[in-house]
């Protein structure tokens, strides 16, 4: 069995993509709202200067790099 994680402060308030559950790392940054990892990725999903959404991904041009793709973006 895997080890299990116990919260001692806030838990994170970031959804996972993937599932919609909250993760189970304890909340430190941005006033107890998300874990160190989730703060990071607000901070490059808000902050960077080209949106993901803006994205044409001209250059994904087999189906493996797609994998390579989603696998990086829902990692």
């Amino acid at each position: 069995m895997g080890a299990v994680h116990e919260i001692i402060g806030p838990q994170c308030q970031a959804l996972d993509l993937s599932d919609a559950l909250r993760g189970v790392s304890e909340a430190t940054v941005h006033d107890g709202l998300f874990c160190r990892l989730c703060a990071k990725q607000c901070f490059g999903l808000y902050a960077s200067k080209t949106l993901l959404a803006s994205q044409q991904c001209e250059g994904v041009t087999s189906e493996g790099q797609v994998h390579e793709v989603h696998d990086y973006l829902f990692r």
